[in-house]
């Protein structure tokens, strides 16, 4: 039974029934997960709650999302706007809720400490610490935003990010620790 927040663990925060999702677990042990995220028309309000586990999810927004309100253990962040292309960091020990008022299409990458660690070991690199970031802000990342660009409405998550792109996000997470890039 999947445990994680991805598939329809994580479809069902937002209401959503039978999402796509694709997974690996090339990573040993470790599992790396991509689920989609789309309505049209969505269920209005907020998020339910996932239950906290030691990993975080790479929310890659497909269509613009302005006005996004977005709260970290109870806390609001400011609110901001997400363009299409723009990835924005959960870090699910805080109890991240986003509210929905508007049509919704993003992908999430599901990414356990366990796959960081095992990347950190194999790199030979300092494991992370807690990632920076700014709760519910997007960060514009031109990897990221050229394969949104590649990805047509219409198309489905199986052809979007196929199984071998997962292992190549494992091999673009190994790539940070190589330069330093990954934010601790």
């Amino acid at each position: 039974m999947n445990e994680g927040a991805y598939g329809n663990n994580l479809g069902s925060r937002f209401g959503l029934d039978d999402v796509p999702v694709v997974m690996t677990r090339a990573l040993s042990k470790a599992c790396i997960a991509v689920t989609e995220i789309r309505s049209d028309q969505p269920r209005i309000g907020k998020t339910e709650s996932i239950p906290v586990q030691d990993a975080f999810l790479v929310g890659l927004q497909l269509r613009a999302y302005p006005s996004h309100q977005y709260w970290e253990d109870n806390r609001q962040a400011p609110t901001s706007d997400l363009n299409g292309g723009d990835i924005v960091l959960y870090d699910l020990k805080r109890d991240p809720i986003v509210y929905i008022d508007r049509p919704i299409h993003s992908i999430h990458f599901y990414i356990t400490r366990e796959v960081l660690d095992t990347i950190a070991e194999r790199e030979n690199a300092q494991r992370i610490g807690d990632l920076r970031y700014a709760p519910g802000a997007g960060t514009s990342d031109q990897v990221v935003r050229a394969g949104s660009e590649r990805s047509a409405p219409g198309r489905s998550l199986s052809r979007t990010v196929p199984g071998t792109s997962l292992r190549g996000c494992e091999d673009d997470l190994a790539a940070g620790y190589r330069k330093g890039r990954l934010p601790s």
